[in-house]
């Protein structure tokens, strides 16, 4: 599998990410989601999916089971959802470029934008 980004939940669970791209005559971006459980059992969170990761998940997760993510078209704004599904703005400012976001135990993030790495304190 092609994974750019892993997460371990409280149970011990390991998602991921297959990512694949359909070559340059069609320009198209795919993934699916997966969960490895204790004991070895993977199974699909979600299915083949012609979009970007953070267009529908994310797995930059906090303890707490929050997501933050960026969105494709607004690069203004970190986005925080809770585990019931409400999002809320985490951050603003001008985020276009940031490869990979960091939650941390404290409640700040780390992000990377062009080989750097920040620190948004909340």
């Amino acid at each position: 599998m092609h994974t750019h980004e892993l997460y371990i939940d409280n149970n011990d669970n390991l998602y991921g990410e297959h990512v694949s791209y359909s070559g340059e005559a069609t320009d198209k971006y795919y993934h699916f989601l997966w969960r490895l459980k204790p004991g070895n059992i993977l199974d699909t969170i979600f299915d083949k999916t012609q979009a970007y990761l953070f267009d529908d998940y994310s797995l930059a997760r906090d303890k707490a089971g929050f997501e933050y993510y960026l969105k494709l078209k607004d690069s203004s704004h970190i986005y925080k959802k809770s585990p019931d599904g409400k999002e809320s703005v985490f951050a603003s400012g001008n985020f276009n470029g940031v490869s990979w976001l960091h939650p941390q135990k404290d409640g700040s993030m780390l992000y990377v934008l062009r080989n750097s790495v920040f620190r948004i304190k909340q």
